[in-house]
């Protein structure tokens, strides 16, 4: 009842930090925010990254011996056409990829499930959600949406020509 008949013009700057505490520090807001930033910074990190980690991992598969240089590796390949082929880095910089989003995924929805689903809102006092006001932002929000989406499309033309890269050569 209290926190409800709060306004924009009512709540002093203490209450509103003291709801933004609250809502920074709630565990469904940690679970809804830190998997996301995970899986950003992961995709981040990896894709700067990626030829250096290749050749880590490259020059890992290379340095590791289990003999002389006879002895077959991986599928029936001798170690020196192994250290000779470019694609050993590039699996494992896969693997790694496919394993760090794939744990970063499992965690989003892990964090869904289980912690932010069931959560209150906390929106703060005299935000625009809610009411006549949160009708209006929503409706221009989705318009512009909308607009910017219809500017990716391709032309509509009539009749459709496909063309390849090079001309017609004339005839005769």
């Amino acid at each position: 009842m209290v926190v409800s008949s709060l306004s924009a013009s009512v709540a002093t700057p203490v209450a509103r930090s003291t709801t933004l505490r609250t809502m920074l520090t709630s565990t469904a807001m940690k679970w809804a925010v830190g998997p996301f930033t995970l899986f950003i910074a992961e995709n981040f990190i990896l894709s700067e990254n990626r030829t250096a980690i290749i050749q880590f991992l490259d020059k890992d598969a290379n340095d590791r011996t289990e003999g002389t240089d006879g002895v077959l590796h991986r599928e029936g390949t001798k170690r020196s056409e192994l250290s000779a082929s470019p694609t050993v880095g590039d699996d494992r910089y896969h693997v790694l990829y496919g394993a760090c989003s794939t744990a970063a995924c499992a965690s989003i929805l892990y964090g869904y499930r289980y912690k932010v689903r069931n959560a209150a809102p906390h929106f703060p006092p005299g935000s625009l959600i809610g009411g006549p006001r949160g009708i209006a932002l929503s409706f221009l929000l989705q318009t512009s949406g909308l607009i910017l989406l219809s500017q990716t499309l391709p032309k509509l033309q009539i009749p459709v020509v496909f063309r390849s890269g090079e001309e017609p050569v004339a005839g005769p």
